[in-house]
């Protein structure tokens, strides 16, 4: 039971930052520091973090990272003498938003979709889809809310039934 409840509270909460980092971001003026730009990628910061780094961030393999780059929807900077990728604010907001994606089974296609809006300023409708999957993790812990419940009651049932009374 426990393995029910641990997985899909882990995923809300991962939800739950994609959500609030995206809605500062895409809340925030066009020429605050905070603006979203979804397309472009930045320079090294104090708040960067290496493709392992953001990997660990949001719970992923760096194998996942380097196949979402491929299919287009991460475009991490690169350190100019190391070449190593780079994850500065905006892409790690893209990166948990594409999680969250993934996770709720959304194509890539889709994903590129969704992400475009939010570039676009649209941020509507990855927010509705990021909501939805955030709906959809509260109802699946409710269902298995209900099934533990269920089960310990069929267990002091019977278990009374074993003691006669």
């Amino acid at each position: 039971m426990d393995g029910c409840h641990a997985p899909l509270h882990e995923q809300r909460l991962q939800v739950e930052r994609t959500l609030v980092s995206l809605r500062l971001m895409t809340g925030a003026a066009a020429d605050s520091p905070l603006a979203l730009d979804l397309h472009q990628p930045h320079q090294r910061g104090p708040r960067s973090l290496r493709i392992g780094e953001a990997a660990r961030d949001v719970g992923v393999r760096v194998s996942s990272l380097h196949s979402w780059e491929a299919q287009g929807v991460l475009r991490p900077a690169r350190d100019r003498e190391s070449g190593y990728r780079l994850y500065a604010r905006t892409q790690l907001a893209r990166l948990r938003a594409v999680k969250v994606l993934r996770d709720a089974s959304y194509s890539f296609d889709l994903i590129r979709a969704t992400l475009d809006e939010l570039g676009a300023g649209r941020p509507e409708v990855a927010l509705t889809a990021i909501e939805q999957r955030r709906e959809a993790l509260i109802r699946a812990r409710q269902q298995c809310a209900c099934a533990t419940a269920a089960f310990w009651s069929y267990v002091s049932e019977a278990s009374g039934r074993m003691h006669g009374e």
